[in-house]
């Protein structure tokens, strides 16, 4: 579905991360989703960027179209939390900053994954991940969390995965603030492989796609917000039932080129759609009410 991507009109669009549905209403700020085989970003503005010593190509992403693959990592036992990549964005005008992505280790890939970040542009702090803070899913399923870091259990294998950044106010209204993912020793001495019955490797890869930050806007942040949906399977093979909290709520499916492929408006209780006529993809269900903003968004995998 990513693939023919031309342009998303999502910028002032509103996301509800499924990481924490509860949370907040939230805004893109800047998302990569690399199609056409670029880190310019398909929304808002900032910089993606290797690590020194890293290499990069471009290679298929989740679950189509492009991501961005990485290699190149440090030799065994050296260089721990040094190698990965970087997202520079300014938060300026927004708080309650949340980041997620998708990312795919490769058999041979460190097993182990730091999420860092800078209020200054050179001071980096680790955040520390844990089941209250973060996502770690692989197949629906959370994979969990080592001292702060993200674990991969297997590799060759997609995993979805968000940081709530909300509890750091520094991160708010910020022109400095960027953020690094970095592999680091399992054990204080070596690196681990994604897949157990491999050998960690160099050559092993770490490969993004669908990089967001997000956040609400730091004015106007008193606008009433629309009750949360639910929504289910997901992923789903194409039929999909949504339910909704109260009266007179509107439904819209965007896929990833921002193109709108269904609306209903004024509905009640439970609805039941089929997604698969519109082919396998990722879309987003938005839901909110008539002349007012902001919509809630959840994010749906048709496979």
């Amino acid at each position: 579905m990513k693939n023919n991507y031309k342009s998303m009109i999502l910028i002032t669009a509103t996301v509800v991360l499924s990481a924490f549905s509860g949370l907040f209403a939230q805004t893109i700020i800047t998302q990569w989703n690399f199609e056409g085989s670029t880190l310019t970003p398909s929304t808002g503005t900032g910089t993606a960027t290797l690590l020194p010593g890293n290499t990069s190509t471009f290679a298929t992403g989740n679950p189509t179209g492009i991501g961005w693959n990485t290699a190149t990592y440090p030799a065994q036992g050296t260089n721990s939390g040094t190698a990965g990549v970087q997202y520079t964005v300014s938060t300026v005008g927004f708080q309650n900053i949340v980041f997620s992505w998708e990312q795919r280790h490769s058999n041979s890939a460190s097993n182990r994954l730091r999420l860092k970040y800078t209020l200054n542009g050179t001071t980096w702090l680790d955040f520390v991940a844990t089941t209250t803070n973060a996502t770690n899913l692989r197949k629906d399923i959370s994979r969990g969390f080592d001292n702060g870091r993200y674990i991969a259990d297997t590799g060759d294998s997609w995993y979805i995965r968000s940081a709530n950044l909300t509890a750091i106010s520094g991160a708010n209204n910020n022109a400095n603030f960027a953020i690094r993912l970095v592999s680091e020793f399992i054990d204080g001495t070596n690196y681990a492989a994604s897949t157990p019955t491999s050998a960690y490797a160099t050559s092993g890869t770490w490969r993004f796609d669908n990089v967001t930050l997000s956040g609400t806007p730091s004015v106007g942040i008193n606008a009433p917000e629309p009750r949360r949906i639910t929504l289910g399977p997901n992923p789903t093979t194409g039929f999909m039932k949504i339910f909704l909290p109260e009266a007179g709520m509107n439904i819209r499916i965007y896929n990833t080129q921002g193109q709108l492929v269904f609306e209903s408006k004024g509905l009640n209780g439970e609805t039941e759609l089929n997604l698969a006529k519109y082919g396998k993809g990722v879309y987003f269900v938005e839901s909110g009410y008539e002349n007012r903003l902001p919509y809630g968004r959840n994010k749906v995998v048709v496979y």
